[in-house]
């Protein structure tokens, strides 16, 4: 059976102190230095950091070096950037901080380039979308593309703006298909302040960052998205999970297909200390048939399939998921009708200039 390197590095980074070193040589003499692939570059910080703190040298401590201080540059020069903008035009109130950014001060000790990130993502309110998004495009930042603004705020749950070299992750819905109206509500209820780089936040429970985090790395990307596997050990680490509001949670939003899925592999694959009790309550429950197409959708190699999926059964999800959301439905009712339209339109456009092979071969996994 081959083996896949960014499973090396992950060994290396959760492997107990005295086994580290025996886990870093073994990575060194697969991997070649030179190429590290993009999901296991991510991880390489956290490990150059942990080996400073052990005392031991990697064969290519300067690789490991540069990655680290390839991170701490971009954080600095973007991330400080960005949430020092957010916060100018924010209330702290307003939005919760998501994934990288609540990370580092949850779990990875307040050293950010230990958790890369590449933008800034918040969660909002449904009914704040449209002013969140106004106020920041009103400080310059623009969406990505040059599709219209109604296409994203009434079809879509999220949407990536930028100005210059910050960028902003504007997401109203944590997962597609979130069916549960008082999901939105207990998140907020539930949040916790931090500081993140002197700027006060507030974020996720550790609980609900834990569902997020294997929910996050449950999808196919470019990149490999192997990190969860770091994140979702170092929270059960670190922090003090609530295990029954945990399983009753993926019980009101029909997740247990993925996310039992995700829990074997921590435990089976890399020996992360999930209590037998929370898989053996997930394995009882089912998910709708809806969410469970949607999971296939997202982890399926047949691009084809993913798209067709995409069109048949994620974007009407969307539009229920944001129908039964919407503090506004008079209003929102139109708009999401012309976005709707705004989006099948050019999906019809895009399929009449690529033909239907090159419009089922764009892959949907960003």
């Amino acid at each position: 059976m081959s083996v896949i390197p960014e499973d090396l590095v992950v060994a290396a980074c959760l492997a107990a102190p005295e086994d580290t070193e025996a886990a870093l040589r073994e990575w060194e003499r697969v991997v070649p230095m030179d190429d590290i692939d993009g999901g296991s570059q991510r991880l390489v910080p956290y490990l150059y950091r942990k080996l400073e703190r052990l005392g031991i040298t990697a064969r290519n401590h300067g690789i490991l070096k540069g990655i680290y201080t390839r991170y701490w540059y971009l954080f600095n020069v973007q991330g400080m950037p960005t949430l020092t903008s957010v916060n100018t035009i924010l209330q702290p109130e307003d939005y919760l901080i998501l994934k990288g950014l609540a990370l580092q001060t949850l779990v990875y000790g307040s050293d950010p380039p230990t958790r890369p990130c590449d933008d800034m993502d918040i969660l909002v309110r449904q009914q704040d979308r449209a002013s969140v998004h106004k106020k920041l495009a009103a400080a310059g930042f623009r969406a990505d593309g040059h599709k219209s603004p109604d296409i994203f705020l009434n079809n879509k749950i999220g949407i990536n703006m930028q100005r210059g070299t910050e960028a902003v992750d504007l997401q109203w819905g944590l997962y597609m298909g979130m069916l549960d109206p008082g999901f939105e509500d207990r998140l907020f209820a539930r949040k916790v302040a931090v500081t993140v780089s002197g700027f006060a936040a507030f974020t996720l429970s550790p609980t609900d960052h834990m569902l997020h985090t294997l929910m996050h790395g449950a999808a196919r990307n470019e990149v490999s998205p192997i990190r969860w596997v770091l994140d979702a050990s170092l929270l059960i680490a670190e922090t003090t999970i609530d295990w029954e509001l945990f399983v009753s949670e993926v019980r009101s939003l029909g997740w247990a297909r993925p996310v039992t899925r995700q829990l074997r592999v921590l435990r089976e694959k890399y020996h992360v200390a999930v209590p037998s009790q929370v898989l053996d309550a997930l394995s009882s429950l089912r998910s709708p048939r809806a969410i469970t197409l949607l999971d296939i959708s997202k982890n399926t190699s047949s691009i084809f399939l993913s798209r067709l999926l995409m069109l048949t059964v994620q974007q009407p999800l969307i539009v229920r998921q944001l129908g039964l959301h919407d503090a506004v439905p008079r209003n929102a009712v139109p708009l999401r009708a012309r976005a709707l339209s705004l989006y099948l339109r050019g999906a019809r456009q895009e399929l009449h200039e690529q033909g239907l092979k090159g419009f089922f071969k764009m892959s949907t996994h960003k």
